[in-house]
């Protein structure tokens, strides 16, 4: 995945902070990723820094679906008699 922030400020020599946001692709597997970072002149033809280690990320491996909660017995009208025999209602 890329992005690029185009027409940033910058000045030389000092930390600038950016935020992107992204979303991730369902099929995007566990595991931790690196996060690069690069500074261009506009453009995008002459490069004045890089980073191979800007941050990282876990994707982790989501949690199971819980099993579907049982359905409820249907009402029984049937009453058992103390001899074992039943009576409908």
């Amino acid at each position: 995945m890329q992005t690029s922030l185009e027409d940033q400020p910058v000045a030389a020599r000092q930390m600038t902070s950016f935020s992107a946001t992204f979303t991730l692709p369902s099929s995007l597997l566990p595991g931790k990723y690196i996060v690069k970072a690069g500074v261009f002149a506009p453009g995008g033809g002459l490069q004045y820094d890089w980073s191979d280690s800007a941050g990282a990320f876990v994707v982790d491996t989501p949690p199971p679906t819980p099993p579907p909660a049982p359905a409820a017995p249907a009402p029984d009208d049937t009453v058992l008699q103390p001899d074992g025999s039943d009576t409908t209602d």
